[in-house]
């Protein structure tokens, strides 16, 4: 977890703790053209959003609890909900859990937006979005959950990695 830390503090993402400790085996390292590359920045590509919201209310939460971060990630779901001229709320609480994800107060709610294990370990309940989650995983893609303290709902946002 420090690790994965550490590496989210210097613009170096990675996938998850098991991915750190196989890394001292990498003996080759193949490159795929995915946009990280080619544009040099993370960007959004989905906003899977649950039967209570909307994919612009996703984008535009997620983007409010992210205003404050510097990670590449927050700002690829800052720059896509400025990209769709969404009004950003002012959040307030912000803190980032290195590894993980952020929670802040927006709109006088609490948002939690982060991975899997971060939602998991915050006990939200995913409402059915795992399965949603694993074909972007499979796609080559970052899953970010958005959990929202009214009962802790939960929308999903995917970006390239």
């Amino acid at each position: 977890m420090v690790g994965t830390g550490k590496g989210a503090e210097h613009g170096i993402l990675i996938r998850n703790g098991e991915a750190l400790e196989r890394a001292h085996r990498i003996r080759t390292v193949l490159l795929d053209k995915t946009g990280t590359l080619t544009r040099g920045e993370p960007v959004v590509t989905d906003v899977v959003a649950a039967p209570f919201s909307s994919p612009e209310e996703v984008l535009r939460l997620a983007a409010s609890a992210e205003h404050s971060s510097e990670h590449p990630l927050g700002e690829a779901v800052v720059k896509a909900a400025l990209e769709k001229k969404l009004a950003l709320s002012p959040s307030s609480d912000f803190n980032a859990i290195p590894g993980q994800g952020v929670e802040a107060l927006v709109d006088g709610k609490k948002l939690l937006l982060g991975n899997l294990r971060f939602m998991e370990e915050r006990g939200v309940s995913l409402n059915g979005l795992e399965s949603k989650s694993t074909e972007f995983l499979a796609e080559g893609k970052t899953a970010m959950f958005l959990g929202l303290d009214a009962g802790w709902q939960e929308s999903l946002l995917s970006l390239t990695p």
